[in-house]
């Protein structure tokens, strides 16, 4: 295969951006909101997959599976993450922990938009400068097994 003028070559930030918003599901939302929505084959779903994200002094590291997601998250301001789960045999609900504390405020909902899986939703609190919180959500067996 040659290079110069004539031969085709995809810039690597173009590939990026494919990769983040196409397979990834990385969309930074016009109201400050992150949504994760993975388009992904069943192994990177077994094996799991992740990154770290960086924006507006905002770092939002997580690994994400089947059933969970986790990671950490800094910043000065609190944020928004809204996750896709695919459809999972039998019927859970979502359990989160943020630095080790259970916490309500994940929301998961049947969306008019989607049509497999599930939607959670889930703010990360604001952190000091320098520090983060952990985050872990996860499907849990309907009556707490």
């Amino acid at each position: 295969m040659g290079t110069g003028p004539n031969t085709y070559c995809e810039y690597p930030a173009n590939y990026i951006r494919i990769m983040q918003r196409f397979l990834l599901g990385v969309d930074l939302l016009l109201d400050g909101s992150v949504r994760l929505w993975p388009v992904v084959t069943e192994e990177f779903w077994d094996r799991g997959f992740g990154q770290t994200l960086r924006w507006r002094d905002r770092t939002l590291h997580y690994r994400m599976t089947r059933d969970s997601i986790g990671g950490t998250y800094s910043g000065r301001v609190p944020q928004q993450v809204l996750v896709h789960f695919p459809p999972g045999s039998g019927t859970f609900d979502f359990a989160a922990t943020i630095d080790g504390r259970s916490t309500h405020s994940v929301h998961p909902g049947r969306n008019p938009f989607v049509r497999e899986g599930v939607l959670v939703d889930v703010t990360l609190p604001a952190t000091r400068e320098g520090g983060s919180c952990a985050f872990n959500i996860g499907r849990a067996r309907k009556g707490g097994k």
